[in-house]
């Protein structure tokens, strides 16, 4: 999904997520109203936000947020800093998936955190993922990196992302934009 600023990208996905109920209309989750199954939806819906909240504590638990402390599935963890291309940060410092990273991720560069985020909305292997300005943060290296990950998600999950970079829309299938608070699609592939 494309669009300048403030056309209703973010508002879309709140809708999505069932964080705000539309005004009109209704947001249906195979056939339920949102409301009635909020709890099945986000257990199935990874969201990485512009900026994500990062937690003053070990990167284990910031991937794995909500998870109880002795319930984090390494295997799960693994896979997710795998796919989020965390490894070589990781496991290049001294305690690995137990270093402490500070609040908001203030001793991680904004590529990093954005990573962090990624990694933890797909840690539960999520159907959906919904992604606001993921590479807003990263390098050229890293963004067509983040984009190859992804490729390789085609035909097992269902991906939205907005985005502002007309480059990446070569990734996708179908591109979206809001204009005057519609949503029009440009191309579909």
């Amino acid at each position: 999904i494309i669009g300048p600023s403030g056309t209703g990208k973010s508002t879309l996905f709140d809708l999505i997520l069932g964080l705000v109920q539309p005004s009109s209309g209704k947001v249906l989750i195979y056939g339920d109203k949102i409301d009635q199954v909020k709890e099945f939806w986000h257990s199935q819906v990874g969201f990485v936000p512009q900026k994500p909240y990062i937690l003053n504590d070990l990167i284990k638990f910031n991937i794995a947020f909500g998870t109880k402390i002795g319930e984090v599935d390494n295997k799960k963890l693994l896979n997710s800093i795998n796919l989020s291309q965390l490894k070589k940060l990781i496991f290049n410092i001294k305690k690995g998936p137990n270093f402490v990273v500070q609040e908001n991720g203030n001793n991680l560069s904004g590529g990093q955190a954005q990573r962090l985020g990624i990694a933890r909305a797909l840690y539960n292997n999520p159907k959906l993922l919904i992604f606001d300005e993921p590479t807003s943060s990263l390098d050229v290296k890293l963004e067509k990196s983040f984009h190859n990950v992804l490729s390789s998600f085609k035909r097992k999950k269902t991906i939205i992302i907005s985005t502002h970079k007309l480059h990446t829309l070569k990734f996708y299938d179908k591109v979206y934009t809001i204009s005057n608070k519609k949503l029009k699609l440009l191309r579909n592939v």
